[in-house]
């Protein structure tokens, strides 16, 4: 990749997805945008998380210019755990993809680590496939 293809101004980049010359792009402009960067991209669920981070919880579905590139930098700190989780899971998986109930809990409270919730991790756990077959 040449020096050339990098990002020099987000200012650019930002002012690409505004369509409506506002100064604001929405969630969804957001999340196509963030795709673009860094494919396959995140959720949108974790995109609504990311402008409740930097903008606290229901300041809107907008965000404005001057906060794009402290939004990007939270997108790309949930999509690098994400990442990470991933590749955790992977070294834990048994032969047949699943990982155990024990495996589970510890990379749930590490990822979650101040924020664990034992009813969060309950309600996870109650939908994940187990080793052993079935459900937990």
């Amino acid at each position: 990749m040449s020096a050339s293809n990098f990002i020099t101004d987000f200012g650019d980049v930002f002012d690409m997805y505004d369509d409506s010359l506002t100064g604001e792009v929405s969630c969804e402009a957001l999340y196509k945008l963030y795709r673009t960067l860094r494919p396959p991209g995140i959720r949108m669920a974790q995109v609504h998380a990311g402008l409740a981070t930097v903008y606290g919880e229901g300041m809107g579905e907008y965000l404005e210019k001057q906060d794009f590139e402290r939004c990007l930098i939270e997108l790309d700190r949930r999509y690098f755990l994400l990442q990470d989780l991933i590749w955790e899971f992977q070294i834990l998986a048994k032969p047949n993809g699943l990982i155990s109930e024990q495996d589970a809990r510890l990379l749930f409270e590490a990822t979650h680590e101040n924020n664990f919730s034992e009813r969060k991790y309950e309600r996870w756990v109650r939908g994940a496939s187990c080793v052993g077959g079935g459900r937990l």
